[in-house]
């Protein structure tokens, strides 16, 4: 799943990964043990912002190699 990160997440991906939720539509986000807590923040600020831009793009037939599905 690690593909899917948006290109704004790039500077974490060491640090986690994204595993889309079966009950329902979202993704769960688990970041490893050594993740420092600055990213850890950044991710969690960023993540909704780009779940939703991701959305709006989607509903206007607008796709990119990096986004996000639901």
């Amino acid at each position: 799943m690690n593909e899917s990160y948006g290109h704004e997440l790039d500077f974490a991906r060491e640090y986690m990964f994204v595993f889309p939720i079966r009950e329902a539509p979202g993704y769960h986000i688990h970041f490893t043990k050594n993740c420092p807590e600055e990213i850890k923040n950044k991710v969690l600020e960023l993540y909704p912002k780009l779940i939703e831009e991701t959305k709006r793009r989607h509903e206007e037939g607008l796709y990119t190699s990096k986004d996000y599905f639901f």
